[in-house]
């Protein structure tokens, strides 16, 4: 069998009516249209599949190496040694996303539609006026926000302010919007079940469907939510991120876990016993878990996304 080593991957590309071209303005990328919004950096999904770029192991999918090295990929205490836990996005927002819902692990094994959809958000990019909806007005119970869905369901979500180097964790229940203006890089359950409430009466050749009833079945009105983005690390019940910078040469073990790296700003490489690859802003590299330790060189900053969901 073939040594495993980082990965990079070869991105997939959505094509949104909400989308843009800030992936070739800020990474130089090459995209299929100008309204790209969404890069599928990491996924090992139905709708997308991650297919390698680097090394000896080129043209091989992430499910193929999941199957193929298991525990070596993803880790002695890998809940799921079949399949991939994250999701990894970067979004594009030239417009607002639709105002939607992501169902729990529960409402989604009841629907019969695989895992729940939590989430968490690094802005990339903001501009000065860029806002979110995050969670629901002090006080709306669910039978006000029913009336406010018929009505105008603005009036009942907060809009919050962010800015670039925020982090937001956004648990499943959670009724959410990226607003236009701002790029994201998103991590989430392996999972693409989106319920919208709302999409601004839009066209894209036709309107998009809504699905109002299942987000107002999983919305959680009972969240408390922490609005607290200036935060250097996240730890959620399934991923934990934290921000990192090197300037020069550090050192990592990463105690039987597979690691994401993506590159916030800076270039460099990460070297290994036996081999070094070259990183640069806008990279995801995954690490898998049998390699043990590695270096990052250069002057990086980068996030570090792990998995929290372990054997006992």
């Amino acid at each position: 069998m073939i040594d495993i080593y980082p990965l990079k991957f070869v991105p997939v590309y959505k094509d949104k009516v909400w989308g843009g071209n800030a992936l070739k303005t800020m990474f130089g990328r090459k995209l299929p249209t100008e309204r790209i919004g969404e890069a599928w950096e990491l996924a090992s999904h139905a709708r997308g599949m991650s297919i390698v770029r680097n090394g000896v192991l080129a043209g091989r999918t992430l499910q193929e190496l999941v199957g193929l090295y298991k525990k070596r990929l993803l880790g002695e205490m890998a809940i799921n040694e079949q399949m991939f836990p994250f999701l990894i996005k970067i979004i594009d927002a030239t417009d607002n996303l639709s105002i939607q819902v992501h169902p729990d692990d529960g409402f989604a094994a009841r629907m019969e539609v695989g895992n729940g959809k939590s989430e968490a958000w690094y802005v990339l990019d903001a501009q000065e006026n860029a806002k979110i909806i995050y969670g629901l007005k002090p006080g709306i119970n669910k039978a006000e926000f029913i009336r406010s869905v018929k009505d105008n369901v603005l009036d009942s979500l907060c809009s919050v302010p962010v800015q670039s180097g925020d982090m937001i964790y956004v648990p499943a229940g959670t009724v959410h919007a990226i607003g236009g203006g701002m790029v994201v890089y998103e991590i989430q359950q392996n999972s693409d079940i989106t319920y919208r409430l709302y999409d601004y009466e839009r066209s894209d050749e036709k309107l998009r469907p809504l699905q109002v009833d299942n987000a107002i079945a999983c919305l959680n009105f009972n969240q408390k939510l922490d609005y607290n983005f200036k935060q250097a690390s996240l730890k959620t019940p399934f991923f934990a991120i934290e921000r990192l910078m090197v300037n020069g040469k550090s050192e990592f073990n990463i105690c039987d876990q597979f690691v994401v790296m993506y590159v916030i700003a800076g270039e460099g490489e990460i070297a290994w016993r036996g081999g070094e690859e070259s990183i640069a802003k806008g990279d995801t590299i995954l690490i898998p878990a049998c390699l043990g330790e590695f270096t990052v060189v250069g002057s990086i900053t980068w996030l570090k996304v792990v998995s929290s969901v372990n054997k006992s």
